[in-house]
């Protein structure tokens, strides 16, 4: 009898926390309409957020709420309205929730000669910090392979422009890209499918 009771409850108490893993937070709700249902972009010009570690993730949208990512254009403007609705708390368990979520990378043509140009640019400016040709959602710098091509070439134009807080090491690099750079860089990353 004890058994059955101690099984019992064991199962209940591992669906419990299954399901809570795997639950959305209400928050969700709102990222969807641009990230995607299962937090992998369908618009060329919005990331995808599946698999983005916690801390990345969260800092992203802590820069959004605190006004340390500027606000300009309709699709930052909707990041900074949205994440000033959210607490703490809530941008925490909506790190949580797409970080347990896996990254798949989008599908999209791409130059095959400026990818090639653009791994060499990485390999010499990037592979430090984006290691595995920015796939490892570990690194704490994000994952850019197979992000969308249009916001890979918006990112990349704002960190050279110095428009986008970014680490002082970044900064570095990024300052001397040229537009070609930044098109190989945006190409390499987009090829990785």
């Amino acid at each position: 009898m004890k058994k059955r009771i101690y099984t019992a409850t064991l199962l209940v108490a591992l669906m419990a926390a299954w399901n809570g893993a795997h639950a959305s937070p209400a928050a969700a709700k709102m990222c969807q309409g641009c990230h995607g249902q299962d937090g992998i972009s369908t618009r060329d010009n919005v990331p995808s957020i599946a698999g983005i570690s916690v801390g990345v993730h969260a800092d992203y949208m802590y820069a959004y709420k605190e006004g340390a990512r500027v606000c300009s254009d309709a699709k930052t403007k909707a990041m900074c309205t949205m994440t000033a609705r959210l607490s703490d708390e809530q941008i925490e368990e909506l790190a949580e929730y797409y970080a347990a979520m896996e990254y798949r990378p989008v599908e999209q043509a791409f130059d095959a000669d400026k990818a090639a140009a653009g791994a060499a640019i990485h390999e010499a400016q990037c592979s430090k910090c984006h290691t595995d040709g920015g796939r490892n959602p570990d690194d704490e710098a994000s994952i850019l392979a197979g992000q969308p091509l249009a916001y890979l070439m918006t990112s990349l134009k704002q960190f050279a422009a110095e428009q986008r807080e970014q680490p002082e090491a970044m900064q570095r690099r990024t300052a001397g890209l040229s537009e070609a750079d930044i098109e190989a860089l945006a190409h390499y990353y987009a090829s990785q499918q």
